[in-house]
């Protein structure tokens, strides 16, 4: 039942459609621990185990049922979609794409000749274009010609095509509704895709919605001659490690392992990478849910990698979200800081990457930890942020778009022989410290000498705490980066080469949310300020240029880096070696073994 419900509250929390009574109601009476001291349970038959209660808010989970009646109409355009994504790929026949299509459709299509990127030198050709270099048509043989250009200009290769509906805009007798359109295609050692965003406008027929309009706003197109990157994992890693605990899955070992060790429905698990034995290669430490042991993994001068955490002594049986590789006491080899169930554990390396656990610190919890000087004393501090899972009974945001009753982060100074000091308070940081926190960075974003942190938080606003000579405020209202939303993820980097550090938040983008939050009939009673910082949980990711140290510009949509899905922890990388930061956005949600599972 945990299992069941916590997906699919998940799921619709972020797509924001569902009414607040509804939203608390479910979490009354079907959240783990709402109704006893259980704190968790995997049922064998989860649909037939629930209580008739539950079954019925349940029910509201689905749109449709839910009285969000706009979503008929997104489900016939996505119904008429199909037929075009079916045709790309092969799958359809030219009477059904014209079954859709009105006879005085306007097509305006499509695709020019490949061009590279003249700037730069890269195995990939990137090309951008604009309706202006776009030609119009009429009728229903123009959609079928431009979608047969379109085809054919991704070769011999399979393609994927995939629509997300970003609006419905009017009504059933004359609809608008703004398109992403992604097409991928893979044909011998290349991979080529196609991003658009399409305006389409539909009419009622007797026989359904017929297509009038069909305008390619914009696109980005790639090309890349061979595959960057491979999947290695099987290749390099432990086999008895891999078969005997990573593949099984979370739905896996859930059924396994008694709930109360800690193996929580989503896998927040992180993973840090050090040279813990100063061989010059870079090692990997590999945090476990409960009753499974932590890994470190020694990298082999051939590639792959060699299990040492028994012998290391860091096969830590006990919920592991995260850790960190840092040198704590300034002898210049990698220490460990681990979060084992709701303690930070500090354990010292005592040489080719041999560990004994020194102290150990109440942080209850605690996802993600990050380091800095903040004291400027030349030893490493910490700073954890914690988050009170919704879905494992440990909480429910209050409000939603702006939780004030979160996990307290905390701020640890170094006092030496790993000895940490909470000064959360005493600095600052305990301004707006009542979120629900995923990660934070550290960076000196105005360049006075001292380091700054911004936190990500989920349901709500996020902090960015200036340093002012050893003591924080919160200038991430006034520095425009309170980003309202489902904050995943933080990093820093100076984007457009001015010298001042940029910063990009991990959210999450929703289409069936930017559909449903921007209805009429949502949330009602809501101001207009409180409707704006719902409806921007599902805008996406978000890209903050610096404007040296006085503020910060919002460049998500001239950047393109809103939809990342839904992201987690985006990072900045420099892949192509071209000096200029890329970003890797992870995203995805839970994903079981059953049909009917995200």
């Amino acid at each position: 039942m945990a299992r069941w419900l916590a997906r699919e509250l998940y799921s619709w929390l972020h797509v924001l459609v569902l009414q607040s009574t509804v939203v608390l109601s479910l979490a009354a009476l079907a959240l783990p621990g709402a109704q006893d001291d259980v704190r968790d349970e995997v049922p064998l038959q989860p649909g037939k185990d629930l209580p008739l209660s539950v079954q019925t808010s349940a029910g509201h989970l689905e749109p449709r049922p839910g009285g969000w009646t706009r979503e008929d109409l997104a489900a016939d355009v996505n119904g008429a979609l199909k037929e075009i994504a079916h045709f790309l790929e092969g799958e359809g026949n030219e009477a059904s794409l014209r079954a859709i299509a009105s006879d005085s459709l306007l097509s305006v299509c499509w695709l020019p000749a490949r061009r590279a990127d003249a700037e730069r030198d890269l195995p990939v050709d990137y090309e951008v274009s604009a309706q202006s270099e776009l030609a119009a048509a009429l009728g229903q043989d123009a959609l079928v010609a431009g979608l047969v250009t379109l085809r054919e200009g991704f070769g011999a290769g399979s393609l994927d095509v995939h629509f997300k509906i970003l609006g419905t805009h009017g009504t059933q007798e004359s609809l608008t509704t703004p398109l992403r359109m992604e097409v991928r295609a893979a044909g011998g050692a290349g991979r080529t895709g196609w991003v658009a965003h399409i305006k389409c406008s539909w009419t009622s027929t007797e026989s359904g919605l017929q297509l009038t309009l069909f305008e390619l706003q914009d696109y980005e197109r790639t090309a890349a001659s061979a595959i960057g990157f491979v999947d290695r994992t099987a290749a390099v890693l432990p086999l008895d490690m891999l078969r005997d605990q990573l593949r099984p899955g979370i739905d896996s070992w859930r059924e396994q392992i008694d709930a109360y060790l800690g193996v929580g429905v989503l896998g927040h698990h992180g993973l840090c990478v050090a040279d813990v034995n100063q061989d010059g290669l870079e090692d990997i430490y590999l945090c476990q849910p409960g009753g499974l042991p932590n890994r470190l993994l020694l990298r082999q001068p051939d590639g792959t990698y060699r299990d040492v955490s028994h012998q290391a002594g860091v096969d830590l049986l006990d919920p592991s979200s995260s850790a960190l590789l840092v040198d704590l006491d300034r002898d210049g080899d990698p220490d460990l800081v681990v979060v084992v169930g709701d303690e930070l554990i500090f354990m010292e390396n005592r040489g080719a990457g041999l560990y004994r656990a020194r102290s150990r610190h109440e942080a209850v919890s605690v996802t993600s930890i990050s380091a800095a000087d903040v004291d400027l004393d030349g030893d490493l501090d910490l700073y954890a942020c914690a988050y009170l899972s919704p879905y494992d009974g440990q909480a429910f945001p209050v409000p939603y778009h702006e939780a004030q009753n979160g996990q307290r982060n905390l701020l640890l100074l170094n006092d030496g022989e790993f000895s940490f000091k909470d000064q959360t308070s005493a600095m600052g940081l305990d301004a707006g410290n009542h979120a629900f926190s995923f990660a934070a960075a550290w960076e000196d974003f105005d360049i006075d000498g001292d380091p700054d942190l911004y936190v990500a938080n989920d349901f709500g606003s996020n902090n960015l705490y200036r340093n002012d000579g050893g003591v924080f405020v919160d200038v991430a209202q006034a520095m425009g980066v309170a980003d309202v939303g489902a904050g995943m993820g933080v990093d820093w980097a100076d984007v457009d080469g001015d010298g001042w550090m940029d910063l990009h938040v991990s959210n999450m983008f929703s289409s069936a949310g930017q559909r449903v939050a921007s209805q009429a009939d949502f949330q009602p009673q809501a101001s207009a300020a409180q409707r704006s910082d719902l409806q921007r949980h599902a805008r996406g990711n978000s890209l903050f240029l610096n404007q040296a140290g006085q503020g910060f510009r919002d460049a998500t949509e001239q950047a393109g880096v809103g939809m990342g899905r839904w992201a987690w922890g985006g990072v900045f990388m420099e892949y192509d070696n071209d000096g200029r930061p890329d970003i890797f956005v992870p995203n995805g949600f839970v994903t079981g073994s059953g049909p009917g599972d995200l």
